[in-house]
């Protein structure tokens, strides 16, 4: 992208110049539009928490990974880099789409139709199924001999320089 945009593309993590902590990241996203939200691997299920951060505020998330997102997010809330040809039509769309208001209004509009379930409420629902197999040990006992076939196919991306 920042081929594209001639290097004003802000990068924040181990491969950019903003390192931020996890608890100061939403502070500093807030101020963008956008939020590349790309996966390290592609995992069929799998979602990176960076599109959760950018879900649950007033930016759209752009993903790329191997989970089909529109069986689990709501269709115009989220770009998805599958929908393109190539980076410079990606480029360009995100382009008009941040400067075009009524265009980015309408996905934030979308967006706000949904509440998204994570953090503390899905830890706790998670904490309350494993009390609850341990409790009842004999019923939920397994024995996992193939991590994959839990998993799911991942793969790491083939087009990265």
């Amino acid at each position: 992208m920042n081929t594209y945009k001639k290097g004003t593309v802000d990068i924040f993590g181990g491969c950019g110049k903003y390192k931020p902590t996890w608890g100061k990241r939403g502070n500093q996203i807030k101020n963008y539009k956008l939020y590349i939200s790309f996966e390290n691997s592609f995992c069929s299920d799998y979602f990176t928490e960076k599109f959760f951060s950018a879900f649950s505020t007033d930016i759209i998330p752009v993903v790329r990974g191997g989970a089909d997102y529109t069986k689990y997010v709501p269709n115009g809330t989220y770009v998805d880099t599958q929908d393109f040809r190539s980076p410079k039509e990606l480029v360009d769309y995100l382009m008009q789409l941040a400067s075009d208001e009524k265009m980015f209004t309408e996905i934030l509009r979308r967006k706000d139709r949904y509440q998204l379930y994570a953090g503390s409420q899905l830890f706790g629902e998670c904490v309350c199924r494993i009390c609850q197999k341990l409790n009842d040990i004999d019923k939920h006992r397994a024995t996992i001999i193939n991590n994959s076939k839990i998993m799911g196919d991942c793969r790491s991306p083939k087009d990265l320089r």
